[in-house]
């Protein structure tokens, strides 16, 4: 069920603030139309995120990853470089997930392992130039139509949604390290 394909005679989830999902988790105060704006957007948002979801993931297949291994690449590539402990608490992996997943990376020519130049006893992962071309090119048409989207906005809407990003990323990485934490039933019923 989504907010365009509702079951005749009940209300449409994405408008219908007294029973919409984010009602009782929302700040005090807001205003009816900031709500009625977060309940439509809502169903937007997941949609989002859904395809960037299928994005990455074709883009990993098209570089021959799993997407578990593209995520971790993404993650190495935005830090500049992360230790297998480092790559195994942002991912939510144990330690010997994350050193076969940098084996496999490594071993695709997407990473290499290096000393690290403060501590030498330390080894650090950090990306290779080896592929990048493939990766730039295979993005390339992604980063053109999106570019074509962000020039429809002018500069203080696009530094709006780049304010949001700011501020969203590391509360959405300290629910997931909530999650992580959270005690599941046992699946052996």
């Amino acid at each position: 069920m989504n907010a365009t394909n509702h079951s005749p005679g009940s209300p449409d989830p994405s408008t219908d603030l007294e029973h919409h999902p984010l009602r009782s988790t929302l700040p005090a105060g807001m205003s009816r139309e900031q709500l009625e704006r977060l309940a439509q957007g809502h169903h937007v948002y997941r949609e989002y995120l859904s395809a960037q979801v299928v994005v990455s993931q074709a883009l990993a297949q098209a570089l021959g990853l799993g997407a578990t291994d593209f995520f971790g690449l993404n993650l190495i590539q935005l830090a500049g470089s992360l230790t297998a402990g480092e790559l195994a608490h942002r991912t939510g992996l144990t330690t010997g997930a994350a050193t076969r997943l940098i084996d496999r990376l490594e071993q695709a020519g997407f990473v290499k392992r290096v000393r690290d130049v403060v501590d030498r006893r330390k080894v650090v992962v950090v990306p290779s130039n080896d592929r990048e071309q493939e990766i730039n090119g295979l993005l390339a048409p992604v980063r053109t139509k999106m570019g074509a989207v962000f020039a429809g906005y002018d500069a203080a809407a696009v530094a709006t949604v780049f304010d949001y990003f700011t501020k969203a990323t590391p509360i959405l990485r300290e629910v997931a390290q909530e999650l992580r934490e959270v005690e599941t039933p046992s699946r052996t019923e």
